[in-house]
């Protein structure tokens, strides 16, 4: 048997139960190893905790007041009935096994990633949370665990036109700001020349721009947009990002 653990509770379970294992057989091989925490699950479990803070401050605002604990029990009872891979099965005493939520410590790479993405998407979508505004960082924080590999497996045969994908850019948070979801400007961005002269590159090279930002990157240009994005090209560049974002949302991610 192996069994991995994320925290105290998991490592308490556990000897519990090789505890039990050893009073029935009475002999027993035990070994362990140390597992380093991957550095992106880190920063994935940094983000998550930025992602309750702002909530949390976002209700504070109204004179509402949730502890960080109350706002994680939230999302891990809404996401794991939304999706079942976010629950796990525990053994009662007498044997029986019920399932519970996963909390984020006992999820992997993969999980927390997608639990993430899912938490983002109800403060897109549930009632409670309209007008909360999260920083672009939380939101593309996905930009975090992307490897050289996923960028090598991305499709980059990009229509030239999708009115589908910009009504889609609309609807995103400015990318500066992350405010005006829903009343952005799709802006297209020419990258290593694609488009040409006075031709507007594929809409998948669309980026959301509230109105404000849209018409000041118009006037100070590029490189005052590049740094104004800097959370993106320290992780991967703007063609990169604009191919994740259009395979993640033709993927329904």
């Amino acid at each position: 048997m192996k069994i991995t653990c994320y925290n105290e509770n998991m490592l308490e379970s556990a000897i519990s139960r090789i505890y039990d294992d050893f009073r029935r057989d009475k002999e027993m091989n035990l070994s362990w190893e140390k597992k380093k925490k991957d550095k992106s699950m880190a920063q994935l479990g940094f983000f998550w905790g930025a992602l309750v803070g702002s909530i949390q401050d976002f209700f504070l605002a109204k004179g509402i007041e949730y502890t960080p604990e109350d706002i994680k029990n939230n999302f891990y009872n809404a996401i794991s009935y939304m999706d079942d891979r976010f629950k796990r099965k525990i053994r009662r005493f007498n044997g029986e096994e019920y399932e519970v939520p996963k909390r984020i410590s006992e999820m992997d790479m993969e999980e927390m990633s997608r639990f993430i993405d899912r938490a983002i998407w109800l403060c897109d979508n549930a009632p409670m949370f309209n007008g909360l505004v999260l920083h672009p960082s939380i939101r593309y924080c996905f930009l975090n665990h992307i490897t050289e590999e996923d960028l090598k497996n991305l499709d980059r045969r990009f229509p030239k036109i999708s009115d589908e994908y910009r009504a889609y850019i609309r609807k995103q948070p400015c990318l500066i700001c992350g405010c005006c979801a829903g009343s952005c400007d799709p802006h297209h961005l020419r990258i290593n020349n694609k488009g040409g002269v006075a031709m507007k590159p594929s809409d998948a090279f669309c980026i959301p721009l509230c109105h404000r930002h849209h018409q000041e990157y118009h006037k100070k240009g590029h490189i005052w947009f590049m740094n104004q994005v800097k959370w993106i090209t320290k992780k991967v560049c703007l063609e990169d990002f604009c191919a994740v974002n259009y395979n993640r949302w033709i993927n329904h991610f």
